[in-house]
């Protein structure tokens, strides 16, 4: 073995660079970076792409090179550090990838949810609407293929009968079960699959986000949820796609969280620039009519005469919906989605149904 190798046997510590989400982040810098290490180059005796390669794997022990090579090798670990810091700060999602909430993002992220009304029939054993999946899928590449580079979306569906039925079944005063959370999220992931599948047949990269596996609530209320995966997706142009679920809870061991409650804090959490609710109604109707504005200030003139939804439903339905989206600090639009180009026309930057603004 050569004096070299033996060398980098023995190993005091072990440095990783630190990583983001998107290699083309670390590419962009690296002419730049081997320019730096250029300069160590007759200290390291090796040429910049050797430096590079062997200064992220080992840092020989410090007892056992001279002075002169272990300060070469800080040198250039620093410099390391210091690029791909400035590269993980210039990331679009760097916030997210930090598990950091911020309401700052370099791309137009626009947060889409189809109600479970949308996407299923209003009975009591899972029953989805196939040619309702497909056209909303269909509606969702024909806005996105065609619209800006430096855009991208976040899906999320409701469960309608692939959930609501099965959470009201499996409730009880001691919560649920283990076989009931596993059923509840077994079913609703199989509305998932289908969905999932749709975009993919309509040339969308769509990937699923179970929250059952990434969220924690305390008393049915999202604490936390962990954002890098989906931050990564959106960086590579994959559609992430959540939806409602039964996830873990610290005060109820397990209880059930809303796509709608999934929107309003993904939205704060990636800073996203719309958000759409697609239901199966032209927005909130009082008295026969759909009301075009909702703020917090007249909210209350009309909190009373919101209803519900027809079928079974345990978030909340279109009061749920509104109390939500009066909760966060941008413009969202509540919409018929059961239209054909409802969804498109959202997607493509229109303003529709009933808006719900924070004057």
């Amino acid at each position: 073995m050569k004096s070299s190798e033996k060398k980098r046997k023995t190993i005091d510590a072990r440095i990783n660079p630190i990583s983001i989400s998107s290699a083309a982040y670390v590419t962009k810098n690296a002419e730049l970076m081997k320019s730096e290490y250029r300069s160590f180059d007759t200290v390291l005796g090796m040429d910049s792409d050797r430096a590079m390669k062997h200064s992220t794997k080992t840092i020989p022990t410090m007892s056992t090179v001279s002075g002169i090579f272990a300060a070469a090798y800080c040198i250039m670990v620093s410099k390391i550090i210091e690029f791909n810091l400035r590269a993980l700060n210039s990331h679009p999602h760097a916030h997210a990838l930090n598990n950091l909430p911020s309401n700052r993002s370099l791309m137009t992220l626009t947060i889409l949810k189809l109600g479970g009304s949308v996407l299923t029939e209003k009975t009591n054993v899972p029953t989805p609407k196939p040619d309702a999946i497909k056209r909303c899928a269909r509606e969702i590449a024909s806005a996105t293929t065609s619209g800006d580079a430096d855009s991208s979306l976040i899906l999320v569906h409701g469960a309608g009968s692939f959930g609501h039925p099965q959470a009201e079944e499996h409730e009880s005063p001691d919560g649920f079960s283990n076989f009931g959370i596993t059923e509840i999220h077994r079913t609703v992931a199989s509305l998932n699959e289908l969905v999932i599948g749709a975009l993919i047949e309509s040339g969308i990269p769509a990937a699923p986000v179970h929250p059952l596996s990434c969220v924690v609530a305390d008393d049915a209320r999202i604490v936390a949820i962990s954002t890098a995966p989906i931050a990564m997706m959106l960086a590579r142009g994959i559609v992430p796609v959540l939806h409602g679920d039964v996830v873990m809870d610290r005060r109820m061991g397990a209880s059930i969280v809303s796509g709608d409650q999934l929107v309003t804090y993904l939205a704060a959490q990636f800073g996203a620039a719309r958000i759409g609710f697609g239901t199966a109604v032209d927005g909130v109707i009082v008295d026969g009519a759909t009301i075009p504005l909702i703020t917090p200030v007249t909210f209350g003139s009309v909190r009373s005469q919101i209803h519900g939804s027809d079928g079974t439903d345990v978030t909340g339905g279109m009061l749920g919906k509104v109390l939500e989206l009066l909760n966060i600090d941008m413009d969202s639009y509540i919409f018929d989605a059961t239209k054909e180009g409802m969804a498109a026309r959202f997607l493509s930057g229109e303003e529709l149904g009933t808006k719900i603004a924070k004057l």
